[in-house]
């Protein structure tokens, strides 16, 4: 049975200050009720929604003398938070941290720039939907996307132009001397349908060459050149080089000898009579003089056994100019 005791707040707490319930007497210490003539101590039961019973008084909780119990809040607005300090706060205000306490603060609009225009390195001038963004080596700029004009083209020197073609649309991309420019259509600017240089001959003939006797000429071909045949009218001992130089140092060599690495020798055939020599696999001859020329330097040996016109032929690609 719990016992409504009653309240003890100012009471005496030497044993005067007495409640008696159901036949026991109780007396207060100052600390607990106590059964007169016991030195048991009674504990109170905690209290409850339908239960008599005693309550710890603590922080923000206190009791009056009546017994009536009350509870206060420890911080009743933002201001009195320890962590918070409020200064002559105002609307659209927000709160802010500042690295050690909650301030408050003018708001922001929390993403920076919304429009593109609002960026420090952007500047916008009357789009429309055919600009692009560019960067101008300061600052991003709009802009449409600058095309050729054709008819502005200066035309450009015929070894510089480069054209590729579409049996579709014709489409030429030449080269003026600066960059290649791409023309969508076809007729904007003449030029050579390719690129690919034909295989060329080119022949010499030595009049009355005495036989088993060397021969020394040049051709006009390329600077530097595939050669493809050699073809002699007699029999012959045909040899190409690279520049007059190596065709002196190379006079001494026998026909049975074959050439050094790195002596000049581009190539060198020897046939029986009239005949044309597939140089297999494909060979590439240049020419050697400084400047550069176009000349094949040759040296031809007649093997016929007779005095003769000696005819060398040679058919090659032109690789340079």
């Amino acid at each position: 049975m719990a016992i409504n005791f009653p309240p003890t707040t100012g009471q005496a707490t030497d044993g005067s200050f007495t409640y008696t319930a159901a036949g026991v007497t109780w007396e207060w210490d100052g600390v607990t009720w106590k059964s007169r003539g016991s030195t048991d101590s009674y504990s109170l039961p905690i209290a409850g929604a339908s239960t008599l019973g005693g309550v710890k008084v603590g922080n923000n909780l206190s009791i009056t003398s009546g017994g009536v119990l009350s509870a206060t809040a420890s911080a009743t607005d933002l201001d009195s938070l320890t962590d918070v300090t409020l200064t002559s706060p105002s609307n659209g205000q927000v709160l802010s941290y500042n690295g050690s306490a909650w301030v408050n603060a003018a708001g922001g609009s929390g993403g920076g720039a919304t429009v593109l225009n609002d960026l420090t390195d952007t500047v916008v001038s009357n789009p429309d939907n055919t600009h692009v963004l560019r960067y101008d080596g300061t600052q991003w700029i709009n802009g449409v996307v600058q095309k050729i004009d054709a008819a502005a083209v200066t035309q450009p020197a015929a070894a510089h132009r480069v054209a590729f073609t579409s049996d579709a649309i014709g489409a030429q991309t030449i080269f003026n001397d600066t960059a290649f420019l791409y023309y969508p259509q076809s007729g904007l600017i003449s030029g050579p349908s390719n690129v690919l240089q034909t295989r060329d001959t080119v022949s010499y003939t030595v009049v009355g060459s005495l036989d088993s006797i060397a021969n020394t000429f040049e051709v006009n071909a390329a600077s530097t050149y595939a050669l493809l045949k050699i073809e002699t009218n007699i029999a012959a001992w045909v040899t190409l080089y690279v520049d007059a130089a190596s065709r002196t140092a190379d006079a001494a060599r026998v026909e049975t000898a074959d050439p050094t690495p790195g002596s000049g020798v581009i190539a060198e055939v020897i046939t029986s009579g009239a005949a044309t020599q597939l140089i297999t696999p494909g060979t590439i001859g240049f020419n050697n003089d400084s400047p550069t020329a176009s000349a094949v330097y040759i040296k031809a040996v007649n093997k016929s056994g007779l005095t003769n016109d000696l005819t060398v032929t040679l058919t090659y690609v032109k690789l340079e100019a």
